[in-house]
């Protein structure tokens, strides 16, 4: 199978890289991670937490016991797509982005990550670049830290993707709360790509940024919500052109 062989190709990969030879990491049952009766658990602590998102991400798919239908969607309408880059897209959208986030935005780019990446641009560049007037990010800690740093006026960089939202209400489920507020960013003008179709959590209404987008930070705003829901800080970005 098309996926199974790119994904075994993957664990190679990061095997390499780290352990220097495949040689006995080739011979373990890993390489039949897509079959969960023959999962070898003590392979587990070779692989990165994302392998194993992606493996149970492609089981419940091909079981039909899991988004089945926004996936459907998908391969339906980019019927040229590889089934690899689907199913990394679509894994994204559940579990994936939180270790493929992490290890982008501390630059470590482990080989691992660096082929989900491939994989997830690939399957980007058969979807429309949209540009949405307005789209909302609940901050989390590592949003806030950066931003705090940030000038009014100052341009700065995402190494990581950013999901937002068309729903401020929806972003704010997200945010972060801290000194009595919820923080949440405004995108303004931002090119991204709309997933909400093809999302595991489609009511997100998501919209995906890609690492590298350039932005200036324009305002930053509090707003009192009344003395019982926290008051809103809101950083409102724009997309600087390329």
């Amino acid at each position: 199978m098309k996926l199974f062989r790119g994904m075994v190709g993957i664990f190679i990969i990061f095997a390499t890289a780290f352990f220097g030879s495949t040689a006995t990491y080739a011979n373990t049952s890993c390489v039949n991670i897509f079959n969960a009766e023959q999962q070898n658990f003590k392979a587990k602590a070779l692989l990165p937490e994302a392998a194993f998102v992606l493996s149970d991400t492609y089981k419940r798919l091909k079981n039909k016991t899991y988004g089945s239908q926004e996936f459907d969607l998908l391969r339906g309408d980019y019927p040229r797509m590889s089934e690899e880059d689907a199913v990394a897209l679509f894994g994204y959208t559940s579990y994936l982005h939180k270790d493929l986030n992490r290890n982008l935005a501390s630059k470590k780019y482990d080989p691992f990550y660096r082929q989900v990446l491939v994989y997830i641009n690939s399957a980007l560049s058969y979807l429309p670049v949209v540009i949405k007037e307005k789209l909302y990010r609940g901050m989390r800690n590592a949003d806030v830290e950066q931003l705090s740093k940030i000038a009014i006026g100052e341009e700065f960089v995402f190494n990581e993707f950013k999901s937002t939202s068309q729903s401020i209400q929806i972003a704010k489920m997200f945010a972060s709360e801290k000194d009595d507020m919820s923080h949440v960013m405004e995108f303004i003008n931002t090119k991204s790509y709309n997933l909400s179709r093809y999302s595991a959590i489609p009511e997100e209404l998501e919209y995906l940024v890609k690492p590298g987008s350039r932005f200036k930070l324009i305002d930053i705003q509090i707003n009192d919500n009344g003395p019982i829901l926290y008051k809103t800080k809101k950083y409102i970005v724009e997309m600087v052109a390329d």
